[in-house]
């Protein structure tokens, strides 16, 4: 972190914050964060997206629009869903007034995958697309339950965690 390698300021200043919220030492939050690194690629390509992005889309209401566009750099049209799916999109986070009434398309192919988040710091309620190609699993280490009734799902807060208690009934001797 040396002044001497020729880092400007701003670097230097990012490199002390991330620091900071890795070990745990912020002021205001002393909780840890994860530190998210993606490829040069990655962030060229949401770059591209976040670039072209205000041209193509369209919200009126909860209803949201988004038409693919050709980018020179690129080559290609993006996001252009029948060959990408929702790849490109992956992670744009739209302001609505209502998640729960919203509705995308991309090019008239609806977009079925996306979270619904509460309103934020940054400006209210919103939706956060989600590649609809990468299947993950939502919940891990969940062990399988022979029976359903033996699952109990509660939800505290419309916002908050997800609570799940998984329990048996005892083997009868």
């Amino acid at each position: 972190m040396s002044p001497r390698l020729g880092w400007n300021e701003e670097l230097l200043v990012a490199w002390a914050r991330l620091a900071e919220f890795y070990f745990a030492r912020d002021q205001v939050d002393p909780s840890a964060f994860r530190l998210w690194c993606a490829t040069a690629s990655h962030v060229l390509s949401y770059a591209a997206v976040m670039r072209g992005l205000p041209n193509a889309m369209v919200v009126v209401e909860n209803d949201v629009w988004i038409s693919s566009w050709f980018d020179v750099a690129l080559g290609h049209r993006i996001p252009d869903p029948e060959r990408f799916g929702t790849s490109w999109l992956h992670g744009v986070t739209i302001y609505v007034p209502d998640p729960e009434q919203t509705t995308v398309s991309v090019d008239g192919v609806p977009v079925r995958y996306f979270t619904r988040n509460c309103a934020d710091a940054l400006g209210g309620p919103s939706i956060t697309i989600v590649d609809s190609s990468t299947r993950r699993p939502s919940l891990h280490g969940i062990p399988a339950v022979e029976n359903s009734a033996d699952m109990k799902l509660e939800i505290r807060d419309a916002c908050g965690p997800i609570e799940i208690t998984v329990a048996s009934e005892p083997a009868s001797p």
